[in-house]
């Protein structure tokens, strides 16, 4: 990979995750920032380690193809941006973080939160291809275990840019989010 390709890996991950926290930070009324961004190519999906997360799935359309690729995050933090969401206290999203299980009211706010997602990346997607038929939008949410990988459609031999960023929520602990996105876009973007 060139160093031209890479920093525009770089370039396009972080105006994504820049664009979803703006997105989130003024939907729930609390700062979210992305503060460092790492990204690299991978030829296959990456799981998070350490705790449960959530898949927010983006499908990303390029003329009459698909593509696939997600944002991954700690469950408990999911939590939090939904809880916050559905206007809840500090205190309220801070006792939901430790939950493994959702009830309807949170499910139905996580795909809320996927929608902004899906729709930040839309945003960003069409920006740089302008004239270009390229576009993204949400496409289910997914719980994914520890050292798993989240499910979402993926050819094989295909290259994905991975980045790993470091995100904060109000006044929670940082959070490692990754970003998965087709290589495709980069080389769409770039023609």
């Amino acid at each position: 990979m060139s160093k031209a390709t890479a920093t525009l890996d770089d370039k396009l991950a972080k105006e994504i995750g820049d664009q979803v926290s703006a997105d989130l930070s003024m939907i729930i009324d609390r700062e979210m920032a992305i503060e460092s961004v790492s990204s690299g190519r991978a030829t296959a999906r990456v799981s998070g380690e350490g705790s449960i997360h959530l898949s927010f799935k983006i499908e990303f359309i390029i003329g009459a193809d698909h593509h696939y690729g997600c944002l991954l995050m700690p469950l408990a933090d999911a939590i939090a941006i939904a809880g916050f969401l559905m206007v809840m206290s500090v205190e309220e999203v801070e006792e939901e973080r430790s939950s493994t299980t959702l009830n309807r009211s949170m499910k139905d706010a996580m795909l809320e939160v996927g929608n902004f997602v899906g729709g930040s990346s839309d945003a960003i997607v069409r920006k740089w291809t302008g004239d270009a038929p390229m576009s993204a939008r949400f496409s289910g949410c997914q719980g994914v275990a520890p050292g798993l990988i989240p499910n979402f459609t993926f050819a094989a031999n295909s290259e994905l840019i991975v980045a790993r960023m470091q995100a904060r929520l109000s006044d929670f602990p940082p959070f490692e989010m990754i970003l998965m996105l087709p290589a495709v876009l980069v080389s769409g973007a770039a023609s």
